[in-house]
């Protein structure tokens, strides 16, 4: 319905691969190129580390991530319309909680917030390397791809 009105379609789509044939059918009646806004692929670490596990797209570790950002980006930069993608978010969400968005205390919480290991480097900005590795080689290859590079 909106996009009659729009030159770009935005949206954050967290899902474990990046195509559904409902959603392409959409984006294929909408004709407008997508961005998308925001997805990631965070990994639970199997609960050893205390971070929740983001359900619809949580990975066992940061190779496994890192698999399927290469996936994503390989995806996405084939799709016609798809004229860019974002990862959510650079640096992991404290096992504490990111903190409430909605202006209301803590009280009595263990865990305030988003707790999930979305980013590329952890809390203490060490880069997860088994990530960053796959992202960065996944970068290149789609700009080669598209003929950027």
């Amino acid at each position: 319905m909106m996009a009659a009105n729009c030159d770009v379609i935005g949206f954050d789509y967290y899902v474990p691969t990046f195509l559904s044939a409902a959603v392409d059918s959409l984006i294929h009646a909408a004709n407008k190129p997508v961005m998308i806004g925001e997805y990631s692929f965070p990994s639970s670490y199997n609960g050893m580390r205390g971070l929740r596990s983001f359900q619809t797209v949580a990975t066992s570790s940061d190779a496994e991530s890192g698999d399927r950002y290469t996936q994503w980006l390989q995806d996405t930069s084939a799709y016609p319309y798809c004229v860019g993608v974002s990862w959510f978010e650079y640096r992991d969400e404290p096992v504490s909680g990111r903190g409430d968005t909605e202006g209301h205390n803590a009280g009595s919480k263990l865990v305030y917030g988003e707790d999930y290991a979305f980013g590329l480097v952890d809390v203490a900005d060490r880069p997860k390397y088994d990530l960053v590795d796959k992202a960065r080689a996944a970068n290149l290859a789609a700009l080669q791809s598209l003929g950027l590079q």
